[in-house]
């Protein structure tokens, strides 16, 4: 197996067409952060953008996607980049305008064929295709016309550093529709089932997506995490504009889902973060290495993002992973449950009783004022002395010391109106 690894730059959403300048200047900033990686030795084998190209699905937002950013990248990497770049839709590559009157429940439907990966189901999504006429028509990738074509997609082996690479397309906003997309979509289950048969002699298999497996058709969920798991694939995706990685089963087997951050979101100085993530696969050390950045505008800089990825994968700089189907990965399954730390939801952090005890003391008369003029609270101000308890404080702390001694798991939901305060009491 070889030990040269395979690298890669992914990024996603970019929102072309959303702020004209500030998107302009991330270009040239990202422009920038490569031309560093590449003096210092990363240069990357692949490109992905998975999708959001535009803003809203138009000729002029693709043309300065391609022009702007893509062709001055590609000149920056150089070593034939341009045929190693893949791009997939995402819902703003969606011109919303077009063939609006169409049931997404019926296209759904298991009866129908508009995913079948043949000329019937081609001719039924003619429906959706004109809705992405743009984005096809823009396309200048080596896999141009893919979705467009009975395929839905595409699949295509790369030799990438003596490593036989299997990348696969697909399209999750086939039903973009609204604002209300969430467990609404599907790449068609029959269309990535037939991206993977191009792929079956791949070492390493990656898919690009643009949504979260979460925000899938429920009844779709399962059978698309079993294909990704029987295949051991990479699936890369972007939709929520944050960074976040996840070792996922389907099927019985482990696969890995990679979230990479919105390129381009908000300017400077506005609280979200503009970012991407830089990856590459060692298959001899049976290793997926992950680094997102984001820029810092106090900084003026890209700096690694070190909340993204959990704190346990960390190995100095990059965030490692064992490769889905190798031994590393199954002997996870082997290992007695106490010796994995446990990694929390996203959102979520372990937190011991001493580093709590810290907060036991008097509030600042700012965060005081704060709090009750309606901020959202925090460990400081509901553990504070200031802050006089009420009677479910007390009653949810039995209930936790019960659920400690009993041995067994507990489930307590708290309900109450919208600022009653529920967040205070929980902490």
């Amino acid at each position: 197996m070889s030990s040269q690894p395979v690298r890669w730059l992914h990024l996603s959403d970019f929102h072309i067409g959303k702020d004209d300048y500030a998107g302009r200047k991330m270009f040239s900033y990202i422009h920038a952060h490569v031309e560093q990686k590449l003096a210092g030795g990363f240069v990357p084998d692949l490109v992905f953008v998975t999708g959001d190209l535009a803003n809203e699905g138009q000729e002029a937002e693709y043309l300065e996607f391609w022009l702007e950013f893509v062709e001055p990248l590609q000149q920056i990497i150089g070593h034939g980049i341009e045929t190693r770049t893949f791009v997939v839709p995402g819902n703003h590559d969606v011109d919303r305008g077009r063939n609006q009157a169409f049931s997404r429940e019926e296209i759904a439907a298991p009866s129908n064929r508009y995913f079948d990966p043949t000329a019937e189901g081609l001719k039924s999504r003619q429906i959706l295709l004109p809705r992405f006429e743009e984005f096809a028509r823009s396309d200048q990738t080596a896999t141009r016309g893919g979705f467009e074509a009975e395929a839905g997609g595409f699949g295509r082996i790369l030799e990438i550093s003596g490593v036989t690479i299997g990348l696969a397309g697909i399209n999750t906003a086939w039903l973009s529709k609204d604002n209300t997309d969430e467990r609404k979509l599907t790449p068609g289950k029959a269309l990535l089932e037939h991206a993977f048969v191009a792929l079956k002699n791949a070492q390493l298999r990656i898919v690009l997506g643009h949504h979260p497996l979460e925000w899938l058709l429920p009844a779709e969920q399962k059978p698309i995490k079993s294909l990704l798991g029987q295949h051991k694939a990479l699936y890369l995706h972007g939709h929520l504009h944050d960074a976040w990685v996840e070792p996922t089963f389907g099927g019985g087997h482990q696969f890995l889902a990679i979230q990479a951050g919105a390129a381009f979101q908000a300017r400077e100085g506005e609280k979200w973060r503009n970012g991407l993530v830089w990856g590459e696969a060692n298959l001899g050390a049976e290793e997926i290495r992950l680094q997102p950045q984001h820029w810092v505008s106090e900084q003026q800089a890209w700096v690694i993002i070190t909340d993204a990825f959990h704190e346990f994968q960390r190995d100095g700089d990059w965030w490692v992973y064992p490769v889905p189907g190798s031994k590393s990965a199954c002997s996870l399954k082997k290992s007695p449950i106490t010796s994995v730390p446990a990694q929390p939801p996203k959102g979520w952090s372990i937190i011991t009783v001493e580093e709590l005890k810290r907060y036991n003391v008097a509030l600042e008369k700012d965060a005081a004022v704060r709090f009750f003029d309606g901020a959202v609270p925090t460990w400081q101000v509901a553990l504070s002395n200031t802050v006089p308890r009420r009677q479910i404080v007390g009653t949810l702390a039995a209930r936790f010391w019960e659920a400690e001694t009993s041995g067994r798991t507990t489930l307590m939901l708290l309900l109450g109106a919208g600022c009653e305060g529920k967040t205070t009491a929980m902490l």
